[in-house]
């Protein structure tokens, strides 16, 4: 629900609030907390139903959960659903290439002794469904893949993440990697906060 909070956020905030309609860039980086063509294209059905109006959603978000994004109601208007039908197409018919923050488990690894970098495959949730991910890691960010893994740790992962028409997920550069419990990520900020995911 956290996960769904967050996208229905965000597609508010892009094609709502904001003055203008969101650019490749703001969509691509939009992926990481969850909006994706599907999303957007079943909110832009409902908009276009006569049997509905606007869409109005409220969250109640129980004490004890102490990690949720802070949103409480989300307002998506009958006019905004051009703008998100426009964001579902370009979803869906474009390449994705956006700075992002993952976090999710390593799922394999792969060194030759006679190179000094490693392919490491992690799964991790991109919008509503878990992908496998695909990086490049030097030798020591290598090792720590290979503790994470051995130790059951999840990690993440900061970089350029890509991915083209119709190919798998994968991390064009990496800035920073490591264990996710030495620097765990808050909810849709990327920045370093208490519990991973």
């Amino acid at each position: 629900m956290a996960q769904l909070a967050e996208a229905l956020a965000t597609v508010e905030e892009l094609a709502v609030k904001a003055t203008q309609e969101p650019t490749q860039k703001q969509l691509n980086e939009s992926i990481g907390v969850g909006v994706s063509y599907e999303l957007c294209a079943a909110i832009s059905h409902v908009l276009d139903a006569e049997s509905f109006g606007d869409v109005d959603v409220s969250f109640t978000w129980a004490r004890r959960a102490a990690r949720h994004p802070n949103v409480s109601k989300i307002e998506l208007p009958k006019q905004a659903r051009g703008v998100i039908n426009r964001m579902a197409e370009t979803l869906r018919g474009s390449d994705v290439i956006a700075e992002q923050v993952v976090t999710g488990l390593v799922w394999q690894i792969k060194r030759d002794p006679a190179d000094d970098d490693g392919t490491v495959k992690m799964r991790a949730p991109i919008g509503t469904r878990l992908k496998t991910l695909t990086m490049t890691l030097t030798l020591e960010q290598t090792h720590e893949a290979a503790i994470a893994f051995d130790e059951k740790k999840p990690v993440y992962a900061r970089g350029q993440l890509v991915r083209g028409q119709g190919r798998a997920w994968h991390f064009e550069s990496i800035s920073e990697f490591g264990i996710a419990e030495a620097a765990p990520l808050s909810w849709g900020s990327g920045e370093h906060a208490s519990d991973p995911d």
